[in-house]
Order: C-alpha cells, then structure tokens, then sequence
C-alpha cells in the first residue's frame, strides 16, 4: 500500500472516530516536578507530601498524536494493597521517526483519562520505512 493511500484511509477512519488524540507527555528531561511532588499511580494524579492533588503545568512538554484505537484490555491486578483495574490498550498512530522517538521517549501517555506508558511499538508493516506503528499502552508505575 502507498503512504498516500495509508494515510488518507487513516484520516478518513480518524475524522469518523471523533478525531482521538494521545496527549503525549515528554520526557521528564523537558520539564520538573516542583520539591516533594509525585505521582501517586492508583489515583491517576500527582500529590504534594500532604497527598493533596497537584496540578502540573507541563506545558511545552505535551503534544497531541492522532491515533486509531485498536484493542482495550481491562483486568484485576492483585497487590499489597488489594486488588485494582488495570487497563492494556493498543493504538495505531502515522509513522515519522520524529512521532516515533517523542512515543518512545515519552515520560507517559494520557489516555482515556488516565496515565499509560508505551510498552511496545510494532511496525506496520514490518518494513525499513512503515506507514504506521502500533503502540501498546500499559498502566503507569
């Protein structure tokens, strides 16, 4: 298939589907978290040492990736602290080495409202150059 082809079969598909955007946070290199700040991964935010939520400007630090839901996986995972959902998703975005070095370097995904990590990246297809690559999306730790 012809990158033209690809990629306008995928806007099509992407205008269909509302236009769903990853918003991708860039490497913790770009930005900081102010002293005594972290992120708490069962409440999906960040908190001060109080364990109040925090709102973190990251500014610059974000970007928007158009994608392709592919797959949505939800389970129980069982800890210490008892058991919580956690949710594996796949999406298809456009290949550019430059969207996929920001993916793959990226400090974490906000997807469906909660904070994921890419896990993997596969090709498609599985050639030097592809037309699209699809990333799998875990909880982040």
């Amino acid at each position: 298939m012809q990158r033209h082809s690809f990629n306008h079969a995928f806007d099509i598909t992407w205008k269909r589907l509302g236009r769903p955007l990853l918003q991708v946070i860039g490497n913790s290199s770009t930005w900081a978290l102010p002293a005594g700040v972290s992120f708490d991964k069962v409440r999906q935010e960040f908190i001060n040492a109080q364990e109040e939520a925090v709102t973190i400007d990251m500014g610059a630090a974000q970007s928007q990736v158009p994608y392709l839901p592919m797959t949505v996986t939800q389970a129980l995972a069982f800890t210490l602290l008892g058991t919580h959902q956690t949710t594996t998703a796949q999406a298809m975005v456009l290949w550019t080495p430059d969207r996929e070095n920001t993916l793959r370097t990226a400090w974490g995904i906000r997807f469906r409202e909660k904070y994921k990590t890419v896990t993997e990246i596969a090709y498609l297809p599985e050639l030097a150059e592809p037309l699209g690559i699809l990333v799998s999306l875990g909880d982040k730790e």
